[in-house]
């Protein structure tokens, strides 16, 4: 799910501990005595005042690199008999663990104070747990990602050894900051999210998968971090572009991508991002698919009886019948799926893409190759468009004056940062991936092969969109050869 911009926000708290067990304390417990009035061994830990828990607010601003991203708390007398920090000495999911739960005495000092039945060994790890406003597992703002940070349910932990000077306890949160201009709604993890004036920040439980088929991502649990905020850049162009006289369509972001060993899809974090620059092959010695990404898949209509991520292309097999063997038939299942069955991406048909390389007052000239970031492709812009001119450089439709990857750069060349001046604008880059026979991946840098929706009359082949640096040209190709693709999903 580039897919995030990521930025990371230590929130920390740092705990001081201090047990006492004395034997010539009135109200010690010493096992071989009798119990004195109070049970149990006392037990205090103490909150740093500068520390953040209960009431989140920003730091103030400071060019010190080192204390970026924290944040400061004072409890509040509302807190006290209140605020409860739990200590476990295993599993926090296993409540049997728990070693005992203090209580939140003095506001001032942050002082936390319980007892413990029988003190554990003093090396023994144990884990610090404080859980604030709730235990919902997604929350959300429409104002500020301050104003969730104060409201959303937080879970604070660390872990330390019995008679340890201090333990850090970090935010088991993730942060998602939204930008979503397509409608007033999106999903997390199934939940619905109302958004207002197209921003959102939405708290959810680190370590756990996100997905969301509104936004088009699958983030695996070990992706999310605790104390984390990811920007979800808008994974689809700020501007439309017609692929028939009445219907536009924004594109992705990237490029679609898998990874056959996490099982998981998402889009090129770039639009010159592709999989197989240097790694010419997706499988190892032993014919196994690679822990990497892949970009490049087969087209199986609906006749094949393949399954699993086969349905989508992810196979090495060059026999026809596994991607279908009937003239004109659909495909077995849209990519645009892989993000959910209802899911808003789709593949253009053939037909959409001639109508956006057509000479229609709309489209006419309206693309163009060139080498974006070191990568060669084809830029396409949008229905709506001004030139930019990134370092002084005004676009140049049409396609070069001769063939091979030389000659992508002598059309049009932009930096990633003159790119990214493009891209604001709403300008589209399909790098030329090359393709995939079987294991194999060629042409990268001289051929572009996008796939669209649409069989082609013999059932051997599928319509593509093709094209290296002088033609630009919607086709067909063999279906079993691996090719781009990049779902758009249609502009209200």
């Amino acid at each position: 799910m580039k897919n995030s911009l990521i930025k990371f926000l230590p929130i920390i708290a740092a705990v001081m501990l201090a047990t006492s067990c004395s034997k010539d304390d009135d109200n010690a417990v010493n096992p071989k005595t009798n119990k004195s009035e109070q049970s149990g061994i006392p037990f205090t830990l103490r909150v740093n005042t500068g520390s953040t828990l209960k009431k989140v607010g920003y730091a103030e601003e400071t060019t010190d690199p080192d204390k970026k991203g924290y944040y400061n708390v004072s409890f509040g007398e509302d807190d006290v008999d209140k605020l409860e920090m739990k200590i476990y000495t295993g599993e926090i999911t296993d409540e049997s663990n728990l070693l005992t739960t203090l209580t939140l005495k003095n506001a001032t000092t942050g002082e936390f104070t319980g007892t413990v039945e029988t003190a554990p060994a003093a090396d023994a790890d144990l884990t610090a747990v404080i859980t604030t406003a709730g235990n919902s597992l997604v929350t959300s703002s429409d104002k500020s990602l301050q104003d969730l940070l104060a409201t959303c349910a937080h879970r604070f932990l660390g872990t330390f050894k019995y008679g340890a000077a201090e333990v850090k306890l970090t935010d088991q949160n993730a942060y998602l900051d939204i930008t979503y201009r397509e409608s007033n709604k999106i999903d997390i993890n199934s939940s619905e999210i109302t958004v207002t004036d197209s921003r959102v920040w939405v708290a959810v439980p680190a370590q756990n998968a996100v997905t969301s088929q509104a936004l088009g991502i699958s983030k695996a649990a070990d992706e999310v971090k605790p104390g984390t905020i990811y920007t979800v850049v808008r994974n689809f162009t700020p501007k439309a572009f017609s692929v028939f006289p009445t219907k536009k369509v924004y594109f992705s972001s990237g490029n679609l991508q898998y990874n056959p060993k996490q099982n998981q899809w998402q889009f090129a974090a770039h639009q010159y991002d592709i999989c197989h620059a240097s790694d010419k092959y997706v499988v190892d010695y032993y014919g196994n698919w690679t822990d990497k990404w892949t970009d490049l898949f087969g087209w199986v209509g609906i006749s094949s009886t393949v399954a699993g991520a086969a349905i989508y292309g992810v196979n090495t097999s060059t026999s026809s019948d596994d991607y279908g063997n009937e003239d004109g038939e659909a495909l077995k299942s849209d990519w645009g799926k892989v993000f959910g069955e209802n899911s808003n991406w789709y593949t253009l048909t053939t037909e959409e893409f001639q109508y956006l390389f057509s000479s229609n007052v709309t489209r006419a000239n309206k693309y163009g190759v060139a080498k974006v970031a070191g990568v060669n492709g084809l830029i396409i812009l949008p229905d709506d468009w001004t030139d930019p001119k990134p370092d002084g450089k005004e676009f140049k439709s049409g396609v070069a004056d001769d063939y091979g990857s030389g000659f992508y750069a002598t059309k049009n060349t932009y930096s990633a940062e003159d790119w990214a001046k493009m891209e604001a604008n709403g300008a589209v880059f399909l790098p030329a991936a090359g393709s995939r026979e079987g294991t194999h991946v060629d042409d990268v840098g001289d051929l572009g092969a996008y796939w669209s929706s649409s069989a082609d009359g013999d059932y051997y082949y599928a319509s593509a969109l093709l094209f290296v640096s002088d033609d630009v040209n919607p086709g067909n190709s063999g279906r079993y050869f691996g090719l781009s693709v990049r779902l758009v999903r249609t502009a209200l």
